[in-house]
């Protein structure tokens, strides 16, 4: 049996060769995936039955099922782009060979081929200056990297709001303003405390920012529905609202 996948339908890449066992069982078979490190993207699968077990066997194959990677637009973008770089790459040395010297300095200035940032940083990988590569591409201007933040998405970056005591917790028990305490019989409340500088644990809330403020809104604390309100600015919590329920 051989195995062929095409992407055009016309030229076919041939990815397996070998044979069934003779019987119901299902069989795996791991297929070639990449020639010269680049992957291999098809449309279609060409399966050959080549021979069988014997004259009077069928050759009969009743299911198929194929498992790899199914959302290929991104590889064949870098796969056009890398070929587009390569062909140039290949015009070049062609023209330089051929002494055709103004027509390679022009289409290199062009391609970028003698970028000045890029030859500084190779010098540099050269050298095996990596902390020089390092100091010299933190200290390049925004506009270099622009093409890059387009074409990437914002990730954002978040940090915890320590907790700070700022004199206005009364009750003893209450550390650290998280608006938890303890009743007579030691049992702890998550009831909100408007004297806490610190909204108590809860989940299911509303927050929104605004002009550099976090607003924060009711929620559930794993017993009841909370209604307080707080405002989160100058690096701590405000009660706005108390407990209205």
């Amino acid at each position: 049996m051989k195995i062929s996948v095409s992407f055009d339908n016309l030229n076919y890449t041939e990815v397996f060769y070998g044979g069934l066992r003779n019987d119901i069982e299902p069989e795996t078979f791991n297929l070639k995936t990449k020639i010269n490190g680049e992957l291999i993207i098809s449309k279609f699968i060409k399966i050959e039955p080549l021979a069988a077990w014997g004259m009077n066997f069928n050759y009969s194959i009743w299911f198929v099922s194929l498992w790899g990677i199914s959302e290929v637009k991104g590889i064949l973008r870098d796969q056009k782009e890398k070929s587009k770089v390569n062909q140039v790459k290949d015009c070049l040395k062609t023209l330089k060979s051929l002494g055709y010297t103004q027509e390679y300095e022009s289409l290199s200035l062009k391609l970028g081929e003698d970028n000045p940032v890029l030859s500084k940083i190779k010098n540099l990988i050269e050298k095996e200056d990596f902390e020089g590569v390092e100091e010299y591409v933190l200290g390049l201007e925004p506009k270099y990297y622009e093409n890059f933040i387009k074409e990437n998405g914002y990730v954002a970056k978040w940090e915890e709001i320590s907790k700070k005591n700022n004199g206005r917790d009364k009750g003893g028990d209450n550390k650290g303003g998280n608006g938890r305490n303890k009743n007579r019989n030691g049992a702890i409340n998550h009831k909100p405390n408007i004297n806490s500088n610190w909204p108590c644990e809860r989940g299911g809330h509303q927050m929104v920012t605004l002009d550099d403020k976090i607003y924060l809104y009711g929620g559930w604390n794993g017993l009841e529905e909370l209604g307080d309100f707080w405002v989160y600015e100058g690096e701590e919590w405000k009660c706005i609202l108390p407990d209205i329920h």
